[in-house]
């Protein structure tokens, strides 16, 4: 659920990388408005093993948005809040060159557009599929972040209670 501050300011540093969809800025976890990244564990299956490196046909798509993003951040990067969800900053994030991160993710086919919030970067969704680029390769069989975490909500175990 995204909530909306009034007139938040803009957070503006040295960013880490937390994530594909994630930085933090001064200690302040801060989140990419209006998509959604594979996630950092995320992993997806590639029929073609010379693109994949492993025998096993699988592709590290979270590890490698991870990269990505820290390989395209010029510092400072300055983030425009849009509101709070789940005890985070969700802002529009552009670096020192004025990149806009999330809509750079999502070209690169390491982000999709969360529609729930916003269809701002829909049209960069369509065209990073066009493109096959990342986790929309011919080769590439990858669920959708959202799907992923839900897959993984259901089958991690049932931690039991302590005697």
């Amino acid at each position: 659920m995204l909530t909306t501050g009034a007139h938040a300011q803009p957070i503006t540093g040295a960013a880490k990388v937390i994530d594909g969809d994630t930085i933090e800025i001064n200690l302040q976890r801060i989140r990419f408005y209006g998509v959604d990244a594979l996630e950092l564990k995320q992993t997806c299956t590639d029929t073609n093993p010379v693109v994949s490196m492993s025998k096993t046909n699988t592709w590290h798509g979270g590890k490698y948005a991870a990269g990505h993003l820290s390989s395209i951040i010029v510092n400072p990067v300055t983030c425009t809040p849009q509101g709070r969800s789940y005890n985070r900053v969700v802002a529009i994030c552009r670096g020192k060159d004025g990149t806009d991160l999330a809509q750079a993710m999502v070209l690169a086919g390491y982000a999709v557009a969360d529609t729930n919030y916003s269809v701002k970067y829909l049209d960069d969704t369509r065209r990073a599929r066009i493109a096959q680029v990342g986790m929309h390769t011919q080769d590439r069989h990858c669920s959708t972040p959202w799907s992923y975490r839900q897959k993984e909500k259901t089958t991690s175990p049932t931690p039991t209670p302590l005697q």
